[in-house]
């Protein structure tokens, strides 16, 4: 049975079908197109200037000394100084991203838009096809369009997901075409090479005795499944060996319609700036998640629970943002929730914090939405405009006087 899976894949991946771009570092790419004093320099770009954010992007001269997405601003200017932080610019990363739009199409009939710098084509072979000349062409005609500064991978294959995997190969500024040999290219990575696998997905799939992504293959498909704990698994199946049926980034009913995170403070946490260290922290982990998924939120909850060291009385405390346009900005959400944080009541003297928590609710998949920040002529109503634009009226990296300094 294995050679004639063997067989088949082969046969299946003879003739490429998608073609997938992945914009290298895009935000902190536009930034050094942009700024001359940025080109081949560490530079992160953050959703608002403050040493209590996360970067959301970093250039790859930054990750080489250690500084990569989710880094805390402090401890990236603690490993390089010197560093240059830029403020996220929604509207000139869409502005590019149009541009990327308008060469794409010149191209390519069909073209999946996944995320602002990641994009899938379908190719449309003939009897001239060679994979390699047309993201040549296309890299070409990208660096006219906008800048050589703004790179991406490329990656060719079967399908959407085998050609992502493809791209995430060879970066920077890469390419990759995964054809005949493709099973045993992929069986040289990780299984968290894989979009998709996280460290908690590769901890449960190890218990099902799957440690390689040469494991992966040889499974059937009802023990896939079974490992996985859902149906994704028998997706997981069909994708890895290129079908089209259930490709990456298509429609998937399988969304949570919310999802949160919490964190039990440890005693060096449990005062005003340790909780709002993790509440960001919790913050950043949510937002990920939402990009990670290609999914938008619409509303969401901030909630911490205290305790009075003297009467041993406990209480909640939680804010939620109204219900408004979905979205998956970074920006949007860091500033929405930053406000609810400095909301909370303050505390007396003898209350400190225990739990936070943040949770996003609402979701949508972005491929049903038009992302309101991924739209330029999208108009935020008053009081939103304004936390957008104008950040520094919220006491960005001064968490407030919530609690008292009393250790437990």
């Amino acid at each position: 049975m294995v050679w004639l899976w063997s067989l088949w894949y082969s046969a299946c991946m003879a003739f490429y079908r998608r073609l997938f771009i992945d914009f290298d570092s895009f935000y902190a790419s536009v930034e050094q197109q942009d700024n001359e004093e940025y080109r081949g320099k560490p530079v992160i770009v953050v959703p608002v200037v403050s040493d209590y954010t996360c970067a959301i992007a970093a250039s790859y001269q930054a990750k080489r000394l250690g500084v990569k997405t989710g880094t805390r601003v402090k401890t990236a200017k603690e490993k390089i100084p010197g560093l240059f932080v830029c403020g996220a610019r929604p509207k000139r990363y869409v502005e590019i991203h149009n541009q990327i739009l308008e060469v794409l199409s010149k191209h390519f009939q069909k073209i999946q838009v996944l995320s602002v710098d990641e994009m899938a084509c379908e190719i449309e072979e003939d009897d001239d096809f060679d994979c390699e000349m047309i993201a040549a062409h296309l890299k070409l005609d990208l660096m006219d369009a906008i800048g050589e500064h703004i790179t991406c991978s490329i990656g060719v294959a079967r399908n959407v997901f085998l050609s992502k995997v493809a791209a995430d190969m060879n970066k920077p500024n890469g390419f990759t075409a995964l054809g005949d040999e493709a099973s045993e290219q992929l069986k040289k990575l990780d299984l968290t090479d894989l979009p998709g696998i996280a460290e908690r997905m590769e901890s449960r799939l190890n218990k099902s005795r799957i440690k390689t992504i040469d494991d992966l293959f040889s499974i059937d498909e009802l023990k896939l499944k079974k490992a996985w704990g859902s149906v994704i698994g028998a997706r997981w199946w069909h994708m890895i060996r290129g079908s089209l049926q259930c490709d990456y980034g298509l429609s998937n009913n399988e969304i949570p319609q919310s999802f949160g995170h919490t964190h039990v403070l440890p005693p060096s946490k449990r005062d005003d700036a340790g909780s709002f260290e993790v509440f960001e922290s919790l913050l950043f982990k949510g937002l990920e998640r939402l990009n990670k998924n290609r999914i938008s939120a619409k509303r969401v909850s901030v909630y911490l629970s205290w305790r009075n060291t003297e009467t041993k009385r406990r209480g909640t405390f939680k804010k939620t943002s109204p219900i408004a346009l979905a979205s998956c900005d970074y920006k949007y959400w860091t500033v929405i929730a930053r406000k609810l944080w400095l909301s909370m009541p303050n505390l007396d003297l003898k209350a400190i914090p225990l739990i936070v928590g943040i949770r996003f609710t609402r979701t949508v998949k972005n491929e049903d939405i038009n992302l309101q920040l991924f739209d330029l002529n999208f108009e935020p109503d008053f009081e939103l405009k304004e936390l957008y634009e104008v950040p520094d009226r919220i006491s960005f990296g001064d968490p407030g006087r919530l609690f008292s300094e009393n250790e437990v």
